[in-house]
């Protein structure tokens, strides 16, 4: 007898179907092959990976953004 392992790699997957902005922020409708992805530092999470829709809210007027090195 004889063993076979089949291993399969599957690269996460992000495409961004539509963006609309609104008064709020932005609406997004994607599709990814992940449960979960991070945009603008808070994480979604979703039942099964497809076809999704988030609301990002913008930063507040007067926001600063700082980067350090």
């Amino acid at each position: 007898t004889a063993r076979v392992r089949l291993v399969v790699v599957v690269p996460p997957v992000f495409q961004v179907l539509r963006a609309a902005q609104t008064a709020e922020g932005y609406d997004y409708l994607f599709w990814t092959n992940m449960r979960s992805i991070t945009i603008g530092g808070r994480e979604y999470s979703f039942v099964r990976p497809g076809e999704h829709a988030v609301h990002v809210p913008a930063a507040p007027a007067g926001a600063w953004v700082v980067h350090g090195l």
